[in-house]
């Protein structure tokens, strides 16, 4: 038993990095796609890795202004490899296996509190965890995060929460060390990062023996890294940046819009069909009622989430989870350039996926019918992840797949166009710029590129 036990616990990460290399093999020959050009080709932040100031800075309006760490890994990746795309989608690709095996190593030490009182062997856990992880690397709902270069934000940050909670699980002065520094370095990395300590806490409080709960100090600690994201954002405009403010979308519109989109994200979760790169154009709520169903559900799922950790039950804890990661993106905060985005879903995603196993586990005795599910869902969630990055192969292939899903979509018609005139396809650049402009006639950017593709048209280059 000892020796399974431990061949569990080493062969799990094995496969978790094998099936993520199978399952995003054909991402690393995906181009820079959407906004890669501003923030890759176009930065001249990325050009030198010394000084720090300048690689760890971004450049005016763009969505990596206060993430340091992202750009300097931008820029490391400019340094060694240039703009070939190659680099850059390895570091995703890493970053993401950084996270599946850091979810496997929170979930089979979680399993393995004495708050279990024995009912989780270390063989038991360690499958219990590694099918948790791979079922959550694989699945296709987590590509726009993996996939998109520029989105590494979102793999960063959540490996360094997840480095941050797997500390939690360790005993140690240096592990509580690791925790912060975890922290500190997840906030540099997107904003979002400030309910960590949150979750710290209340991990803390639902798992960990209080002989070895961390003390106040270290609390305090995490909670001061938080300090990072203004001091990081200072003179920054957060309007330009990414979208957020109340000029364009009252607060109580977005909240009702966003119970709509939360509903979407878990449809996704079990139902991976209809992904997009790009939700332009979602309609803001503005009528209760049009709220009143999917702002029911989430309700119900809130009060339950509260009721079980005020009991101290671990669903409260996935439940808050899931709210928490979502919560600066996904409740009052206006974003009105992107009311919804899939990488969102990115790390609360785990915590759909956690109880959606627990339930397997407890309404399914037999292990060999749990291994034959486990075993099905992984093949066929790693196919669907291989096929939707095959959209990722170039700017056509992505916009059209975005166009055809959300016909409604402005942006997408418009970026289909940009990719057909970099492309030499005028005529099919016309017919998208126009459908773009008859969507959003005030879009400025569209109407930028309509006079290059006439001048095209009339006179073509030789």
């Amino acid at each position: 038993m000892r020796f399974a036990a431990r061949h569990y616990t080493w062969i799990n990460p094995i496969v978790i990095v094998v099936a993520i290399a199978i399952a995003y093999a054909d991402d690393l020959h995906g181009p820079f796609i959407f906004d890669d050009g501003r923030n890759i080709v176009e930065s001249p932040n990325i050009r030198l890795v010394w000084p720090l100031t300048d690689s760890m800075s971004a450049m005016p309006n763009s969505e990596l202004v206060g993430r340091p760490l992202v750009c300097l890994s931008l820029a490391i990746n400019f340094y060694f490899g240039g703009l070939d795309p190659l680099g850059y989608h390895l570091v995703n690709i890493a970053s993401h296996v950084a996270c599946a095996l850091l979810l496997y190593g929170v979930v089979r030490r979680t399993l393995l509190m004495p708050m279990w009182e024995g009912r989780w062997t270390s063989e038991s856990a360690a499958w219990f965890a590694g099918s948790a992880a791979l079922l959550w690397a694989a699945h296709p709902l987590l590509t726009d995060a993996v996939s998109y270069v520029t989105q590494r934000t979102e793999t960063f940050m959540s490996m360094f929460l997840l480095l941050m909670l797997y500390s939690l699980t360790r005993t140690g002065w240096w592990w509580r060390l690791i925790a912060v520094i975890a922290c500190a370095m997840g906030m540099a990395c997107k904003e979002n990062m400030v309910v960590a300590p949150l979750l710290a806490m209340l991990y803390g409080w639902m798992f960990l023996p209080r002989r070895s709960a961390p003390g106040i100090w270290l609390y305090g600690a995490l909670l001061a890294t938080a300090l990072i994201i203004p001091l990081e954002l200072q003179g920054a405009n957060l309007e330009s940046k990414s979208g957020y403010g109340l000029k364009y979308v009252w607060w109580f519109d977005y909240l009702k819009t966003q119970a709509g989109v939360i509903v979407h994200y878990l449809h996704l979760a079990f139902v991976p069909r209809g992904l997009v790169i790009d939700y332009f154009g979602w309609p803001i709520v503005h009528d209760l009622s049009l709220a009143v169903a999917p702002g029911l559900f989430i309700l119900a799922l809130l009060a339950l989430t509260v009721a079980a950790c005020v009991r101290r039950w671990w669903p409260g804890f996935l439940g808050a989870w899931f709210f928490l990661i979502l919560a600066p993106t996904s409740s009052v905060l206006p974003n009105f350039t992107e009311i919804a985005a899939e990488r969102r879903m990115y790390l609360p995603l785990a915590a759909v996926v956690v109880l959606m196993l627990a339930m397997l586990w407890q309404f399914v005795p037999r292990a060999a019918v749990r291994a034959a599910v486990v075993l099905v869902l992984i093949v066929t969630l790693t196919g669907l992840t291989i096929v939707r990055n095959w959209t990722y192969r170039s700017d056509i292939a992505i916009w059209t797949d975005a166009a055809e899903k959300r016909p409604e979509n402005a942006h997408a018609h418009y970026f289909l166009a940009r990719a057909y005139f970099e492309a030499g396809q005028w005529q099919q650049a016309l017919g998208e710029d126009d459908e773009s402009l008859r969507l959003a006639p005030r879009l400025v950017a569209p109407a930028d590129l309509r006079p290059l593709i006439l001048e095209h048209l009339d006179h073509p280059p030789r």
